[in-house]
């Protein structure tokens, strides 16, 4: 193995304190010592600034302490982007932990290709903290079925690719490459994986996948953005808003915009069963305004290609309406507000 050093890894961190040794060990012992560690603590307020900055001292040959007051968790790895001198970089979150070997695995593969790799993908595992039990990753068995049609491919070549979870953890990224088309990831908004999943999917022309490589998610810590009821809820409108905004103004085609919908309906159906009633009825409000100024015909196409469900389907045409949509502010009417699309659509079939 080459003992040049070709991958940095930057971890964000912010009041973890319960799970960051495990995490910081988890690079301290890989198989290889051949890349470097930014850490950067976002305004910690518990004992994990403390931690962090002793790793750096102790094996400073491989991490680095950065300190930052609180910005949030994008501001943070903009951060560490800022230090990253290697070929490659990869982020961990700081509530999670690499698998054994990760370093070494990605390091040989990027050494097999006789050209830079724009995106390298690896295969994570979940861990549930509520069952203390491993899981698959939801989308590994798809990732395996585009990478096994050939070796090197893209979303250009194969636009399923848009439909991989929007996760930037799960992929180590070409450093060249994001400075190519100035990257940055949103500030201020949770869900900043989202527009970087497409933005940087549009643009990839070289990807690969390294099956041994990836890392452990921990969910059920009751840390994690997906358990949020609250108004962080909203910022899935600005989130999705930009996306589409971007896409429109850059006239990307079709079958982008199609799977950009097609998470953002994800996204809807989940937010709204998980919000707060009065949440509910603010973000039924704004996705009305979202929805409904997204074209027809992007629509059209989003049902033609992807195939959505009825249910869903219905779920969006609800929301895309100047009436109904309010029926999906109140969850005891949503089910009422679904049965009455269905006998529309009923009726206008036998028409």
């Amino acid at each position: 193995m080459s003992e040049k050093i070709l991958i940095t890894v930057v971890v964000p961190i912010y009041n973890v304190e319960k799970y960051l040794i495990q995490c910081l060990d988890s690079l301290l012992y890989q198989s290889v010592k051949n890349f470097k560690v930014i850490l950067v603590n976002d305004g910690s307020t518990d004992s994990s600034g403390p931690i962090a900055e002793n790793y750096a001292k102790k094996y400073p040959e491989i991490f680095r302490y950065i300190y930052q007051e609180n910005a949030g968790l994008g501001a943070a790895r903009n951060k560490g982007m800022q230090y990253v001198e290697t070929p490659y970089i990869e982020f961990l979150d700081s509530d999670d932990w690499l698998m054994p070997r990760t370093i070494e695995h990605v390091t040989k593969a990027i050494l097999e290709e006789s050209e830079d790799i724009d995106i390298i993908f690896m295969k994570p595992k979940v861990y549930n903290m509520a069952t203390c039990k491993y899981e698959e990753w939801k989308d590994n068995e798809l990732l395996s079925n585009i990478f096994s049609r050939q070796h090197v491919t893209s979303p250009a070549e194969i636009p399923e690719m848009y439909a991989l979870e929007a996760n930037i953890n799960r992929s180590v990224w070409n450093t060249s490459f994001l400075k190519k088309y100035n990257f940055s990831f949103p500030e201020g908004v949770k869900w900043e994986d989202v527009f970087p999943h497409f933005y940087l999917f549009y643009w990839a022309r070289r990807c690969i996948m390294v099956n041994e490589a990836g890392f452990f998610y921990r969910i059920n810590s009751g840390n994690q953005i997906t358990s949020m009821a609250g108004a962080a809820r909203l910022d899935i409108i600005p989130v999705f808003s930009k996306t589409l905004l971007y896409a429109f103004e850059n006239n990307w085609g079709e079958t982008e915009v199609a799977y950009i919908i097609h998470m953002m309906v994800l996204f809807i159906r989940w937010s709204m069963f998980v919000a707060k009633p009065l949440v509910r009825k603010e973000l039924t409000q704004k996705l009305h305004l979202l929805c409904s100024s997204i074209p027809s015909h992007y629509v059209k196409y989003y049902r033609h290609i992807l195939h959505p469900s009825r249910d869903t389907m219905i779920y969006l045409q609800l929301l895309r309406h100047p009436i109904f949509y309010r029926m999906l502010s109140n969850c005891h009417v949503v089910e009422a507000g679904e049965n009455m699309y269905h006998r529309i659509e009923k009726i206008r079939r036998h028409r």
